[in-house]
């Protein structure tokens, strides 16, 4: 959070029972945005507190290529203010951002300020939807934005 909130929590102060847990991976692959009217239209179970997106992004893992694509599948800020309301733990996403490129620092704002945890850059391209249990353990670094985590899904 502090990467986007002046006074946001650092990594090594987040609860790592948010990073452990059960998890669903939702697979959006023709979805340009992940809007408020695509989650909606996912009819989500209750009880999804953690929620990890597998969409067109995914096929760039195969491809080696270097170079950043500004036109990436992201969360819009109408499906931010969306995720925020269900009270989340934490959202995943198969590039390296959460957010649309050009609405990044509003989508972190909203999701940040809540208290969720954002899980960016994550290789889904050989999950299947369905629910797992998620291990994502942060490495902890005193007073640091982020880390590196080697996140694991194991299919229950």
């Amino acid at each position: 959070p502090s990467h986007f909130i002046v006074i946001g929590k650092t990594i090594d102060i987040l609860p790592l029972d948010t990073f452990m847990g059960r998890g669903l991976v939702v697979d959006l692959p023709k979805i340009k945005d992940i809007t408020a009217e695509v989650l909606r239209a996912l009819n989500l179970p209750k009880h999804v507190d953690r929620l990890l997106f597998k969409t067109s992004n995914s096929q760039l893992w195969g491809k080696g290529s270097g170079k950043f694509n500004k036109n990436y599948v992201g969360v819009t800020a109408s499906g931010a203010r969306w995720l925020a309301k269900r009270k989340l733990k934490l959202v995943g996403v198969d590039y390296l951002s959460i957010a649309k490129f050009d609405e990044a620092q509003l989508v972190h704002q909203i999701l940040l300020k809540e208290n969720i945890a954002l899980l960016e850059g994550i290789n889904l391209a050989k999950v299947r939807t369905g629910t797992y249990q998620l291990i994502s353990l942060p490495v902890k670094i005193s007073d640091c934005e982020a880390s590196p985590t080697r996140a694991i899904l194991i299919k229950i």
